[in-house]
């Protein structure tokens, strides 16, 4: 884990704060290089098609393979629309404000 044990070793309810922030920085990151490994993985497998299989074939399943990133594409964006909440709407859930 990228909280590094503080919320469960730290030296009070302000080091679960700090934890808390800290693991919603990774997960910024950890999706973004989510993201570029469904594209690197598209790519590659486009690139390996064409290596593998005559011309007609590898053009047949690379506009599949291109339909089914596509379609990961729309269905990301429409996932990330629904369930992004701005910094300034979100509940900081802050132990140190009670």
């Amino acid at each position: 884990m990228f909280g590094q044990g503080r919320a469960l070793r730290g030296d009070g309810i302000d080091s679960i704060d700090v934890a808390i922030d800290h693991l919603k920085e990774k997960s910024y990151l950890c999706f973004k290089y989510f993201m570029l490994e469904l594209l690197f993985f598209h790519i590659s497998a486009f690139l390996l098609m064409w290596i593998y299989y005559r011309f007609l074939v590898a053009l047949v399943i690379n506009i599949i393979l291109g339909l089914f990133l596509m379609l990961f594409i729309r269905n990301g964006y429409d996932i990330v629309k629904e369930l992004y909440v701005d910094e300034s709407q979100a509940v900081s859930g802050k132990f140190n404000t009670f």
